[in-house]
């Protein structure tokens, strides 16, 4: 149902073409309530995180341990009665990992996206079913600082609702794909050997790439391309900045 433009103006219920309109309803008129994703009065959303891999004190321990290779199930929702691996109490407590309790709804936010499984029993998950790391010139996001902008506080509790703090390094770490668009040479070769195998990394930044091809792939990254035409698998990177 459409209807005149200056009454939707008039209440700013209008899009960014500027060609359609459409009424938005009141909620009090739905027949069921909205409410924001994970208001915690409905469902919770929770991540995950990865004890420290060369302390073997928090490894083979009691608790199951959830990663994208327990979602087995491509088309179908995995039924999660175990896991491969499992943590000990004080690997979960130094680390940013959860336990989840049983009848949870798992989804993998990384590669693989969008598997599905429900866990039978108590677990915590890695870091394969947690939110994106955004970071600027600084550092890791996090409302903890007090030199965010507006727009990147809003961001870091999207974002980073584990209040992760640190550099590129830390960020990097057990991670499966950089997104840069910096400035050219931040990324070094040992930035590649922490995250995980076959990585994923897009070096944007023009007219030199936050690192170049050659190196990226020696360090063991599976998939590298860049803003440059005269490099292989060339992105635009102008989709990439505002303005």
């Amino acid at each position: 149902m459409l209807v005149e433009k200056e009454k939707l103006a008039e209440n700013g219920e209008y899009n960014l073409t500027g060609d359609r309109y459409r009424i938005v309803e009141a909620r009090k008129h739905h027949k069921w309530p909205m409410v924001r994703l994970g208001n915690n009065e409905l469902f919770q959303i929770e991540s995950g995180g990865t004890p420290d891999t060369t302390k073997t004190e928090y490894w083979e321990g009691d608790i199951y341990w959830a990663t994208l290779i327990d979602l087995p199930e491509k088309d179908n929702i995995s039924m999660i009665l175990s896991t491969q691996r499992k943590i000990t109490e004080l690997g979960l407590k130094n680390s940013s990992a959860k336990i989840i309790p049983p009848n949870s709804i798992i989804i993998s936010t990384r590669a693989t996206i969008g598997r599905i499984g429900i866990n039978k029993v108590p677990l915590a998950t890695n870091q394969g079913f947690k939110n994106i790391i955004i970071l600027d010139s600084k550092g890791i996001l996090s409302k903890q600082r007090t030199d965010l902008t507006p727009i990147k506080k809003e961001l870091s509790i999207i974002t980073n609702p584990d209040l992760k703090n640190g550099d590129l390094k830390t960020a990097l770490k057990d991670s499966d794909i950089f997104i840069g668009v910096s400035k050219g040479g931040v990324l070094k070769e040992e930035h590649i050997k922490l995250m995980n195998r076959n990585s994923v990394v897009f070096a944007l930044s023009n007219p030199l790439p936050e690192i170049m091809p050659n190196i990226a792939k020696s360090a063991g990254s599976l998939i590298v391309a860049t803003g440059r035409s005269d490099f292989e698998n060339q992105i635009n990177n102008s989709l990439a900045f505002p303005g």
